[in-house]
């Protein structure tokens, strides 16, 4: 049943004419916030979606602003492509969460902030502790060096764009 839906997800995206906006919102860092729009891009680009899905990043709090040069050069060093120098602060650009059909948070806390956003009425929100529970603790701990961020989600992320596809 979940592949048939799946299925037909994915015949209805690749019909459409324009993309689906997924905004990604994290609070931890501007790093983190990066690390999670390379691994989700890398899966959705090799999976042959990037003309059904497009991905927005911006944070809230410490997850907005430039990303530190360790930040920058470990996820430069993952081979997912040059990652972004900035993550937009969703706090001065609310026109990127008004655009978006889907919101992908980083951890229940932030989906509990961003759900009280204004324009965040009526959009389909993504936990990723709700979706990834085996990578709860690198999500949740905002110590977690980003070096074992990257390496907990980046084995998990097919979860989450299987998730993105068959949300309604």
């Amino acid at each position: 049943m979940a592949s048939m839906v799946l299925a037909m997800r994915a015949v209805l995206l690749a019909t459409s004419m324009e993309p689906s906006t997924v905004l990604l919102v994290g609070s931890h860092s501007a790093d983190r916030s990066a690390a999670l729009e390379l691994l989700l891009r890398d899966l959705i680009e090799s999976r042959g979606w990037s003309e059904r899905l497009r991905l927005v990043v911006a944070g809230l709090g410490e997850g907005a602003g430039e990303l530190s040069a360790d930040g920058f050069r470990v996820l430069s060093e993952e081979g997912l492509g040059e990652p972004l120098r900035t993550c937009a602060d969703l706090d001065r650009h609310t026109e990127l969460l008004h655009e978006a059909e889907t919101l992908v948070v980083a951890t229940d806390e932030d989906a509990e902030m961003v759900v009280e956003l204004d324009g965040a009425e009526g959009k389909q929100v993504v936990s990723l502790p709700e979706v990834l529970p085996e990578a709860a603790v690198a999500l949740e701990d905002p110590d977690t060096d980003l070096d074992a961020y990257v390496a907990e989600l980046r084995p998990v992320m097919s979860v989450v764009l299987s998730r993105l596809i068959t949300a309604d």
